[in-house]
């Protein structure tokens, strides 16, 4: 196999042997025309490495267009100005690893051209801890089907979504890790959503900053696990910061991290679909607008707010702290479960669900909303320890267990 250096002007673009092994295009190379196409043999992989620029113009529009599977592509490993643009996407590629230290950018306008587009099996680290500068950008930042995804600096779905991942059958899995312990800056940026995966199971583990417009901070619709750590928001009128379905479990912050944040415009956190979801809270969960919530629960499940240890933890909503829709659901608080003007604390409108506010040694928990702070469903079991502003109990089959040290207030 051989080895092949590019180092001057290609003005109509470079296409790879198919016995070609290892391509580095230096820093003193441009690619143009149709950018680097091929090789179109399956028979071995190959290693392309960009320190130079590469911007396709013509043809498919694709900066770097792999044909055969097993590529590792690297941008900028020696130079953090390498750039790889496509006029539509900029790297396309299946069973693929992309390292990337510089720019990789997509400038085509449909949502299906993404900085990155991959097929089954692929791997994004885009910058390291030493480099928190290096982007990628495109329509989508990058799209594909089941893959890895790595972050230390910024993807950015210009029109769209910044990670999307659409294919796969329930059995495949998707991973998203955004920063670091060491990392606070990485940012996932999507002008509707930041991270979004379907059809497949998926963990996202965030430490930086996740952010979208009127769609979803971060959506899982079959299953998987959040891990936050930083921040996660959507900023549009109806944004949610983290939309669930399937099993899932959400964890935001730990007893050793309690800054971490979830918000959206229109509700924190919500689930929905047929299986139950699980949220634990030691930081803040938020529904920022007027009519906002800050969880719904339509599958059961699930939520623990806070712990014995950490009474900050805040669920909190424009309208309503918690809305329970569903049954059998159960919500313990430690810390505060607050709703607005019009609202509760929390609201239950199925049955039997169970609520505890606060531990025979935990009377600091408090629930309060401008409204009634718990309306009951039917069947519901209210356990409370703590401090709850304005009850309303709807059911006669409901069963409220007071306990020393308690408090009801009027709201």
């Amino acid at each position: 196999m051989t080895t092949k250096y590019l180092t001057g002007a290609y003005p109509g673009g470079y296409t790879v042997a198919n016995n070609v092994s290892f391509l580095d295009i230096e820093s003193t190379a441009s690619i143009g025309g149709t950018g680097i196409v091929g090789p179109t043999a399956a028979t071995s992989s190959i290693q392309i490495t960009n320190n130079g620029t590469v911007r396709a113009t013509i043809g498919y529009g694709y900066g770097i267009d792999i044909f055969q599977t097993g590529a590792n592509i690297v941008n900028g490993q020696s130079n953090y100005s390498a750039l790889i643009e496509g006029s539509k996407i900029g790297i396309s590629g299946s069973n693929t690893t992309v390292t990337n230290f510089g720019m990789i950018e997509g400038l085509g306008a449909s949502y299906a051209y993404a900085g990155v587009v991959l097929g089954i099996n692929s791997a994004v680290t885009n910058g390291s801890a030493a480099d928190t500068g290096a982007l990628i950008e495109g329509s989508e930042g990058i799209s594909g089907r089941w893959s890895t995804v790595r972050n230390f600096g910024s993807i950015v779905g210009k029109n769209d979504t910044a990670v999307y991942f659409g294919g796969g059958n329930g059995s495949n899995s998707v991973m998203v890790a955004n920063g670091s312990q060491a990392d606070r800056v990485a940012h996932i940026q999507g002008a509707y959503n930041g991270v979004f995966l379907r059809y497949t199971i998926g963990t996202v583990t965030n430490y930086g900053i996740i952010s979208a417009g009127g769609g979803e901070g971060v959506a899982l619709l079959y299953g998987g696990l959040i891990n936050n750590f930083g921040m996660i928001t959507a900023t549009g009128a109806s944004g949610t910061g983290v939309e669930l379905r399937g099993k899932v479990s959400v964890f935001n912050g730990s007893a050793q991290d309690t800054t971490a944040s979830i918000a959206g415009v229109a509700v924190g956190i919500t689930s929905s679909g047929n299986l139950p979801a699980t949220i634990v809270n030691y930081g803040t969960v938020l529904g920022t607008g007027s009519s906002g919530y800050g969880i719904v629960l339509a599958t059961g499940g699930r939520i623990r707010n806070g712990s014995l240890q950490d009474s900050a933890a805040l669920i909190q909503g424009g309208k309503g702290g918690v809305s329970l829709q569903s049954n059998r659901a159960t919500i313990v608080n430690f810390g505060t479960i607050v709703g607005g003007a019009l609202g509760g604390g929390v609201m239950m409108s199925g049955a039997n669900d169970i609520l505890i506010n606060g531990a025979p040694t935990h009377t600091m928990a408090l629930i309060g909303g401008g409204g009634a702070s718990v309306v009951s469903g039917t069947a519901d079991t209210i356990t409370n320890y703590g401090t709850i502003s304005g009850l309303s109990l709807t059911s006669t089959t409901d069963v409220l267990k007071v306990e020393a040290g308690s408090v009801f207030e009027t709201p």
